[in-house]
């Protein structure tokens, strides 16, 4: 009798671990599909910023404003790598809650 208890306890919880495992599968999807999203924006920026310079546009005429267009590549690189980390980090966690919970 006493196994029989602990079965049905056990059936009833399985059903939280799969509704559970679900959920973090889907976003781990959302979160695989940003980890896309942030590493083709670094290398769209990136390929932009190597034509960047016939364009025209940012024409640096002394070294103050070379140094800050330099700086602002940089911290917009260091951004979207940050972003990338992140959506990486939280992609991992959600696929690794979906497999324990399976």
């Amino acid at each position: 009798m006493k196994q029989m208890a602990a079965d049905q306890a056990v059936s009833k919880q399985a059903i939280f671990f799969k509704d559970e495992g679900e959920e973090h599968l889907k976003h781990s999807k959302f979160w695989g599909g940003a980890v896309l999203a942030a590493t083709l924006s670094i290398i769209i920026f990136a390929v932009l910023t190597l034509f960047f310079h016939k364009i025209g546009i940012p024409k640096p005429t002394d070294k103050l404003e070379m140094m800050q267009l330099i700086a602002s590549k940089l911290f917009i690189f260091s951004t979207l790598t940050y972003l990338l980390y992140i959506c990486g980090k939280n992609f991992s966690n959600h696929k690794h809650n979906a497999i324990l919970n399976k």
